[in-house]
């Protein structure tokens, strides 16, 4: 099964927002993939000041010894001023 979540929040003084969205692949009860990636935006300029990315993948490489293979990745970037 495969599952989307989305959302975003503004600032009381429309200064900035952030926004987030996500997916999560479950298969057998165990979670396959996991991919969050968040923003936060300056509303005076339209730009991302800051994004991150966070992604969890699992594949069997040996159902029988049960054994896996896990890839975690983290990025962030920051930019403007």
């Amino acid at each position: 099964s495969k599952t989307l979540i989305e959302g975003k929040s503004l600032r009381a003084d429309n200064k900035g927002a952030f926004s987030y969205s996500g997916a999560v692949e479950k298969d057998d009860g165990k979670w396959n993939s996991f991919q969050l990636e968040t923003a936060l935006l300056d509303m005076k300029t339209g730009q991302k000041s800051l994004v991150s990315n966070i992604g969890f993948t699992q594949k069997v490489t040996n159902k029988l010894a049960g054994e896996f293979q896990r890839k975690i990745d983290v990025k962030v970037q920051r930019q403007g001023k």
